[in-house]
């Protein structure tokens, strides 16, 4: 019946959210073990078109997402790794701004790519927090494992970059060196 399949749509969709970060974790950690090949990774068109590919989720949630071009540089690294990070932090920054409010991705300046969002900001302390395995903050969705921060944070540290927070300016950021 319709009162039941809404439910269950929910569900199946927040469990192929969990294993699809339990792969990416696992991927990552195989990755770790064995080097694999990098690539050039276009942070402006990744950004860009992660903008694109997410803002149906933005209006579904009745909020709005921006693209800001800051001339940003290329990098070397494994681009679908990459564009999971940037994803995770979207999506995290979706759930914490404010309905009506706007999410920015901002490719650059140089080798980086953040995520500006409405919510209170994270101070670099509390963003270590949350980066380890397991941790949720207040506003995580009750069906979250996580893993997310954890996953982003371990992305970057396989890239030889940083996660980092911008509290004043509301900001997680991915610094590529």
């Amino acid at each position: 019946p319709d009162e039941l399949a809404a439910p269950l749509r929910d569900d199946v969709a927040d469990l192929a959210r969990l294993v699809d970060q339990l792969l990416l974790l696992a991927r990552l950690d195989a990755q770790t073990a064995a080097e694999t090949a990098r690539e050039p990774v276009d942070l402006r068109a990744l950004a860009s078109g992660l903008a694109g590919a997410l803002a149906p989720l933005a209006l579904k949630t009745g909020r709005h997402l921006a693209f800001e071009d800051a001339a940003p540089t290329g990098v070397t690294g494994r681009r679908e790794a990459v564009a999971a990070a940037l994803r995770n932090l979207v999506e995290n920054a979706l759930r914490v701004t404010p309905e009506g409010g706007t999410v920015t991705i901002v490719a650059g300046p140089g080798a980086r790519l953040a995520v500006r969002d409405e919510g209170p900001g994270l101070s670099s302390a509390r963003l270590a927090e949350l980066s380890r395995r397991g941790q949720r903050a207040d506003h995580a969705s009750v069906q979250g494992a996580g893993l997310g921060l954890a996953i982003v944070a371990r992305i970057m540290a396989a890239q030889g970059g940083d996660l980092r927070s911008d509290q004043a300016r509301r900001e997680l950021v991915l610094d590529f060196r």
